[in-house]
């Protein structure tokens, strides 16, 4: 479209007023007041705000018009809204929902003010001496997606979520998530009415609802009838399986479950029941890990949207391009096909690691336009909540203006990003982000948001890597020294890479890139450690870092984690070097140190992912040959208790020592104790043999604990055993 010269519409020289409704509400009101206060920042200027009934030529009015749909020859889509000039008068106008001129006046603000908005810190805004606008311009501006939601830290920031059009969960739905024990919650009923609740293997558990229980329904509809009331203004009511599994089994369930191929038939079933006594409100289920199959056969009523996760896939490359998310296409094709009402959980993030380099911009980007595409209707991008994370702010920007405009070009959103956020360094870190996907992509990388920077010591994060990019985000640096604001998000980018070493360099531990060096025949920290650790806590509490993963691990703790590492030192072994053979072999999906991880002198820690040889659903039969015959005075080891990942100690173990290393004798069996009670406390339990003699080999027999206790038993899941270190003293 094409408009005539700009025309001055604030100035010292002009009387220029902003127009709001007599009775406005209060979305209007606070718009108004936010444009005043920009106006006044960047031009010194402030307006009078005013209800104008009779209008002065000589005057320039700023008009905020909610209830307007459109321009001439055009109409808002929901929630949209439009600016159009006329006259002596700029109209900002935004439908029904009030809440959206907030958002029309941050896009004059950016668009014609020139203030900018990059992360959940305070806006920068220019110095002006006027503000001028295209004669007879219009506009209007809708949104992609009906929901649109970044879980990053700047989304936590009111003003960045109004600037950019995002939502919030808690403002939209009355009830999010997972969401059966909020309905029908076990403290209340499970004791005197377990029938409500999954029959699993026979028993009664507290981990699913019976949806096929009349009482269940009732009570369902109750707990809604009241919530509505308290919160009438919520546009969503989640109804949804808890996050674990474990689904009722009951005759009913299981026909229900059976015509329908999985558990999403009872589940969708129920919902349908629910939101046919309350049709004009509007429902979410979760599709996601056992609901994540769409129904055989039935629909979801017309009031019920499905929540698809797609945690399933790899972020290396799009949904629609990675092989990893061959079954979320299909899932998502199979739900559009029963029902138009589909949103989309996606992720963003490395979960276990927040911190870990993981470069999805892109590839966010890329999810947004394809989803938009297939007709999905609103998108929910999970990344690290209010904690930082790695590229917390480009990711935040670069997605939230995808989910208002798909056809926005990418690159160009990066590149605009970059070169206001980081000054000078832009070039650089533009450099190191370009390293950084190349680096993925040569090393056949699969971004795993349950990754972790250890198993990547050999790929994309290996030293030959690290040691490019700390040169990059060396001139980084070195470009933006004198710019404390600029200084400090170069080092936040920075901190990526520190925590990478930091996690490695407890895998090498006493080797090259550890943190112990040996001196004078003695095992002492690294003299840089300890500052480097100091280094690393101090800049990640000026980045917002409170947590480390989304299991819950603070910063502090981490920190005590640390200490208790370099307090510790190295523990000398007399088998490390020896031979190690298996009977069955470790599970491949945790390499740790290899073959040698039981004898390499690194103890595992809190993290099983890493330093622990892990065994699921096999017995850890091991044989050490010592290479000689060795004075022994103790054989100790130890195992991890993790079961928030089905990691429990062996129920039984068996030690034996060989003079010959061909003929054993027992010196140690017995059962270990059961954990019987819930207790999801990350702990060790060890073993330590007394044997005072010269010996050759060690084997060790630990056999996995038959089944997962009631409390964590899930269908198909198998136990798995962890063991760290075989100590030789």
């Amino acid at each position: 479209m094409m408009y005539g010269q700009d025309i001055t519409i604030v100035s010292k020289r002009l009387e220029t007023r902003i127009v709001i409704p007599a009775q406005a509400d209060v979305s209007t009101s606070k718009a108004a007041s936010i444009l005043q206060d920009y106006i006044k920042r960047a031009t010194g200027i402030t307006l009078i705000i005013d209800s104008v009934k009779e209008r002065r030529r000589s005057y320039f009015y700023l008009e905020l018009q909610p209830g307007l749909s459109g321009i001439k020859g055009a109409s808002l889509q929901a929630g949209g809204f439009g600016l159009s000039q006329q006259g002596n008068d700029l109209q900002f106008f935004c439908g029904d929902d009030t809440k959206v001129m907030l958002q029309a006046v941050y896009y004059f603000i950016d668009k014609f003010i020139g203030a900018k908005k990059w992360d959940e810190g305070s806006a920068t805004v220019p110095q002006l001496k006027e503000i001028r606008v295209p004669k007879g311009y219009n506009t209007l501006q809708s949104p992609s997606f009906d929901y649109r939601e970044v879980y990053l830290p700047a989304a936590f920031d009111g003003e960045y979520r109004n600037w950019y059009g995002l939502q919030q969960f808690e403002a939209l739905w009355g009830l999010w998530g997972h969401s059966f024990f909020k309905l029908v919650p076990p403290r209340q009923y499970f004791e005197s009415h377990p029938e409500y609740f999954a029959l699993v293997n026979g028993e009664r558990k507290a981990t699913q609802l019976c949806l096929a229980n009349p009482d269940v329904l009732q009570i369902t509809l109750r707990y809604l009838d009241s919530a509505f009331k308290e919160n009438p203004s919520a546009k969503y009511w989640s109804i949804a399986a808890n996050d674990g599994g474990e689904f009722c089994e009951c005759d009913s369930c299981s026909k229900q479950n059976e015509l329908d191929g999985g558990v999403q038939g009872s589940l969708i079933t129920f919902v349908n029941k629910v939101a046919a006594h309350f049709p004009a409100k509007q429902f979410t289920t979760l599709a996601y890990l056992e609901t994540k199959h769409a129904p055989l056969h039935t629909k979801p009523a017309p009031n019920v949207h499905i929540m698809l996760s797609s945690i399933d896939a790899y972020r290396t490359f799009s949904l629609e391009k990675d092989p990893s998310a061959a079954g979320f296409r299909r899932d998502l094709t199979a739900w559009l096909h029963l029902t138009p009402h589909v949103m989309v959980w996606d992720y963003c993030t490395q979960f276990t690691n927040y911190l870990t380099p993981f470069l999805s911009v892109k590839t966010t980007a890329e999810n947004i336009a394809y989803l938009k595409s297939c007709g999905v209707e609103g998108i929910f991008e999970q990344g690290s909540g209010d904690t930082y994370s790695d590229l917390a702010a480009l990711k935040a920007y670069v997605t939230a203006n995808k989910l208002w405009n798909t056809d926005a070009p990418t690159d160009d959103l990066i590149a605009t990003f970059l070169e206001h956020y980081y000054g000078k360094a832009a070039s650089a870190v533009s450099s190191y982000l370009q390293l950084l996907e190349e680096s993925v992509l040569q090393t056949n990388t699969r971004l795993d948001i349950y990754g972790n920077p250890v198993n990547d010591h050999d790929g994309y994060l290996s030293p030959f890597y690290i040691d490019q990019f700390s040169s990059i985000l060396d001139r980084a640096e070195a470009a933006v020294e004198t710019k404390p604001v600029l200084l400090k998000r170069v080092k936040a980018l920075r901190l990526s890479q520190e925590y990478v070493v930091l996690q490695q360099s407890k895998f090498y531990h006493n080797r090259d890139h550890g943190i112990f060096i040996k001196r004078n025949n003695q095992w002492e920290v690294k003299p840089q450690w300890p500052q480097r650790l100091e280094y690393f806590e101090k800049v990640a509490k000026a980045t917002g870092v409170s947590e480390i993963a989304e299991a819950g691990q603070t910063l502090t703790a981490y920190m005590e984690e640390w200490q208790s590492i370099l307090d510790a030192g190295v523990r000398l072994n007399k088998a490390k070097g020896a031979t190690v053979q298996y009977q069955f072999p470790p599970d491949e999906n945790f390499p740790a140190n290899g073959y040698e991880t039981l004898v390499d002198e690194t103890p595992g820690y809190a993290d099983f992912s890493y330093n622990w040889q892990c065994f699921y659903g096999d017995p850890m039969i091991v044989d050490i040959d010592l290479g000689k015959v060795t004075a022994v005075d103790t054989i100790s080891t130890r195992f991890l208790q993790d079961p928030r990942h089905w990691i429990f100690p062996p129920g039984h173990v068996n030690i034996f020592i060989s003079k010959d290393g061909h003929n054993f004798e027992k010196v140690f069996g017995n059962d270990l104790p059961r954990v019987e009670e819930e207790d999801y406390k990350v702990q060790f339990r060890g073993l330590s043999i007394p044997v005072h003699l010269e010996i050759k080999a060690i084997r060790i027999e630990a056999q996995p604990i038959p089944s997962l206790p009631s409390w964590r038993y899930k269908p198909g899941r198998k136990v798995m055993m962890a063991c760290d270190e075989v100590w030789v003293q």
